[in-house]
């Protein structure tokens, strides 16, 4: 029992001298949330390619630490809008490693749920990529607004077609996503939240996605979900989806697209 409980505090010690270290570094280099660029102390101290930024609170997030990660927040509740070099804050962790019990918390404490990483991903995405229809729906409630006496502010209007776009770009990312990976459950949780199948990107949608990867599955999934089996997609082409089953040697796909009405 002694022995582990010396274990135990040598473990706790370490982490906490490389909390320390992490905290010394950050008083040298840190991004400025407003536009990400490095700060004058940052690049004189050289740390312009060695330091990623990371807050205390996204150490925390990552390592899975609920209970230092509530207290850090308590404390500092700054620390949920801070980013790393990458964009990315602790609200994007909680929700990329699935920490529901933490995405409440740094929401009441004033965490930014529509904020775009670098490469233009929000929370939501990383939510709906893994199919965690609980965070979803906490994250889609928290940009919700409580006063319809300003529903016609025009500023207000704005803001929300805003975040309606970057709902359903999130949205329709993740499900083409999932698509790709051939990750059945995902599509299915994601087709409950109204999204659009036919979103396209690239010339590429979820149909065509999974009709290039053999995915039969989830191509009857996105079928029974009302995708049209005939309409072309933007790929330069401009072939048929039934084309590309046939194209791909997806026999058994070419088939049910047959059977659901496509052209010939």
């Amino acid at each position: 029992m002694a022995k582990h409980e010396q274990e135990l505090t040598k473990s706790v010690s370490k982490f906490l001298e490389k909390q320390r270290s992490l905290q010394a570094s950050l008083q040298v280099c840190r991004i400025d949330p407003n536009n990400r660029t490095l700060t004058k102390q940052q690049e004189s101290a050289g740390h312009a390619d060695s330091v990623k930024n990371i807050s205390t609170l996204q150490v925390a997030v990552r390592r899975g630490l609920a209970k230092i990660a509530r207290d850090i927040i308590d404390r500092n509740p700054a620390l949920t809008l801070e980013v790393d070099s990458f964009g990315k804050s602790a609200l994007n962790d909680a929700a990329k490693a699935g920490r529901g019990d933490l995405l409440g918390k740094l929401l009441r404490a004033g965490a930014q749920p529509w904020l775009l990483d670098h490469q233009g991903k929000s929370p939501l995405y990383y939510a709906a990529r893994h199919g965690r229809t609980n965070m979803m729906s906490s994250l889609l409630a928290s940009g919700s607004h409580p006063n319809p006496v300003h529903l016609a502010s025009p500023a207000l209007q704005a803001a929300r077609r805003e975040r309606d776009e970057i709902v359903s770009s999130e949205l329709g990312q993740a499900l083409r996503s999932a698509a790709k990976a051939g990750e059945l459950g995902v599509v299915e949780k994601l087709l409950k939240f109204d999204v659009s199948p036919d979103l396209e990107k690239k010339g590429e949608s979820a149909l065509m996605i999974a009709i290039c990867r053999g995915h039969e599955d989830i191509l009857k999934v996105l079928l029974d979900a009302g995708v049209h089996p005939c309409c072309p997609d933007l790929s330069p082409s401009n072939l048929i989806r039934l084309h590309h089953a046939i194209r791909h040697d997806h026999v058994d796909l070419a088939a049910m697209l047959l059977d659901y009405g496509a052209e010939i």
